[in-house]
């Protein structure tokens, strides 16, 4: 599947680069560049559903360029909110507000617990 979407956008940007084109000429989008684009778009994302349903219900049967893959898309996140009583030597993750600020928004959110 990779290669493929590499086709298509490598295509792309080859017929996006052609002198003699009208579209570059004239600096106007390329519609066909553009269909490719989106097929190359929307092949990788309906791959990263169907590797996201393998990896919930049958990751024994991905092979190790599916985990790779996902793998390689996985990024960090930061831990925006946490409770009160969480200190930031209690959770390893950098919080970008201050403890104060934490303990208000933990306050004002357990408003509305039911």
């Amino acid at each position: 599947m990779n290669d493929l979407v590499y086709r298509l956008r490598e295509r792309a940007r080859i017929r996006r680069q052609i002198p003699s084109r009208k579209s570059v000429q004239e600096g106007a989008a390329d519609r066909l560049s553009d269909l490719l684009e989106e097929a190359a778009n929307g092949l990788q994302d309906k791959q990263g559903q169907i590797d996201a349903l393998m990896l919930e219900y049958c990751v024994d049967d991905m092979s190790e360029e599916q985990l790779d893959e996902w793998a390689r898309h996985q990024k960090p996140f930061k831990l925006a909110f946490t409770t009160p009583h969480m200190t930031n030597t209690d959770n390893p993750i950098d919080f970008p507000i201050s403890t104060e600020e934490r303990m208000s928004r933990f306050e004002f959110l357990s408003r509305f617990e039911m």
